[in-house]
């Protein structure tokens, strides 16, 4: 039997090629997969625990930065918005951590306010989408409502 393109199939080696290389596909999308979300849950689980460390040149007290914020406004819609999904309605965690006793782990609020506006591992920056303003703003509704 010759080889015409109404019976090209299993048995033409070009067939054998086009399958090896979609079952090779097939299993690097799932060690990608697999990978993100070992790495997600990894980075969840240290970030859920670890206390940052302050830098001496980025130190302020609360009072410096986030004062005078109306934190049940701006900083809630602005959480709600940008940062629930990722962090829970609540504070609670899911693929952030929790903010629950999050002045214990972040006990400099400026420090706070850098990791938001410069992102922390699988955490995106925020500087080119919230103003200083609303980044103090969800800061302060983060420490001291969530907290």
């Amino acid at each position: 039997m010759t080889s015409t393109p109404e019976n090209d199939g299993p048995t033409d080696p070009s067939y054998a090629v086009f399958l090896a290389g979609g079952a090779a596909f097939v299993a690097f999308l799932f060690v990608v997969l697999i990978g993100g979300v070992v790495m997600a849950v990894s980075l969840s689980d240290d970030t859920n625990s670890q206390t940052i460390a302050s830098d001496p040149q980025t130190a302020a007290s609360d009072a410096e930065v986030g004062q005078d914020v109306d934190t049940s406004g701006l900083g809630k819609d602005i959480y709600v918005a940008s940062c629930a999904a990722c962090h829970g309605a609540n504070g609670e965690g899911v693929v952030g951590p929790t903010f629950k006793e999050v002045t214990t782990r972040i006990p400099d609020v400026a420090l706070h306010v850098l990791v938001v506006t410069e992102g922390r591992g699988a955490m995106p920056s925020f500087k080119a989408t919230l103003t200083p303003e609303e980044i103090d703003a969800v800061v302060a509704y983060e420490r001291e409502v969530l907290n």
